[in-house]
């Protein structure tokens, strides 16, 4: 819980009544690595904050074949639905592929911080911010031509890039085959 405040606190501070509510109706928890937080076809209302750790969305085909469509690490938030505001379920399994310390609480309750603590507010703000522009970069990536995409995702996100094997780097970046993988590798290597 430290770690979480002394982040926020670089954006806005959090007083002791912002604390106090965090801490009663949060909970800090564990996972261990290749572990999910939920399936796809399960619910869970609740906001959470990756303290350590790497989190994966996972969608599945009809042939039952995975595809990485967003990665949250440290210090970033993720939901089990859609967004706090809703109970519509995202569709995506959300799966743990290092062990993992994370915050959550339950949307009701986040959403009463929301109203409640302006400074919590706008620490949510800055880090929707955060992801709009994450996703923005992704965006660009999957725009891009396929043997400039590793040298794209270790540019933007030299972080993610590190914590993926192969074949999550492959899924993530939208790869039909490991040789795309490594012609963009070699590619990536060579400038």
């Amino acid at each position: 819980m430290k770690r979480m405040i002394v982040f926020f606190e670089r954006y806005r501070p959090v007083g002791e009544t912002l604390h106090h509510f965090l801490t009663r109706y949060g909970r800090i928890r564990t996972a261990t690595n290749r572990s999910y937080y939920k399936m796809v076809d399960q619910r869970s209302e609740h906001w959470c904050f990756l303290l350590s750790g790497t989190l994966v969305y996972e969608a599945f085909n009809a042939k039952g074949d995975t595809s990485i469509v967003n990665v949250a690490i440290d210090n970033e938030y993720f939901s089990g639905t859609w967004h706090p505001f809703t109970q519509k379920s995202l569709p995506f399994a959300l799966k743990f592929i290092s062990p993992a310390v994370f915050y959550e609480i339950p949307n009701t309750r986040y959403r009463e911080a929301l109203k409640t603590y302006t400074d919590f507010s706008k620490i949510i703000h800055v880090l929707k911010q955060h992801e709009i522009n994450k996703l923005r970069r992704f965006s660009e990536i999957y725009r891009a031509p396929l043997i400039d995409r590793v040298t794209l995702l270790n540019r933007y996100f030299p972080e993610i890039a590190s914590r993926l094997t192969i074949q999550q780097c492959s899924e993530l970046l939208d790869f039909t085959s490991s040789r795309d993988y490594y012609k963009s590798l070699k590619k990536h290597l060579k400038e």
